[in-house]
């Protein structure tokens, strides 16, 4: 059996026309993402889906384009700020509503709930960024808080 062959590193030009057709790929999967959904400006790709993902699977109301502090509420009105993230250590966040929730993006394009509760008791967790004008919370410090603050009730769709 042939050994299967490593991928050589691409220099030079060869490297930028790689990077470059990626990149049109991407910006013609958002092209049809907004055909699709024009809820969303799909310039956050990651964010835009965790958010429509998490609305659906939670039964959130989503608030109008371009509420501030939230971007969603629940059946009771409670206001939610949703963060979905992808392999960053960290989440950051502006703003107040009642709740946060906070998901994981996986290989498989579900996603994962690592924080949904108050607001305010991640906020009191947090460290402020003067320079980015948000709040940074790390999300292993995120999971210890879901352990010791009551969670949301488990999502109510069984997708993604």
């Amino acid at each position: 059996m042939p050994k299967s062959k490593r991928r050589q590193k691409l220099t030079g030009i060869e490297a930028f026309v790689a990077v470059k057709e990626c990149l049109i790929h991407i910006l013609t999967v958002q092209t049809r993402l907004r055909s699709l959904n024009q809820d969303y400006k799909w310039s956050n790709l990651f964010g835009d889906y965790g958010e429509m993902l998490a609305i659906k699977k939670y039964g959130l109301d989503p608030a109008p384009v371009n509420t501030v502090n939230h971007d969603a509420r629940t059946p009771t009105n409670e206001t939610v700020q949703i963060k979905t993230c992808r392999s960053t250590k960290s989440i950051g966040f502006r703003g107040d509503a009642d709740l946060l929730l906070v998901s994981k993006l996986q290989e498989t394009g579900n996603i994962e709930q690592i924080y949904y509760g108050p607001f305010c008791c991640v906020k009191a967790a947090s460290r402020r960024s003067e320079r980015d004008n948000k709040y940074i919370i790390e999300i292993t410090k995120l999971k210890q808080l879901a352990v010791q603050v009551e969670q949301r009730p488990e999502p109510i769709n069984p997708i993604g």
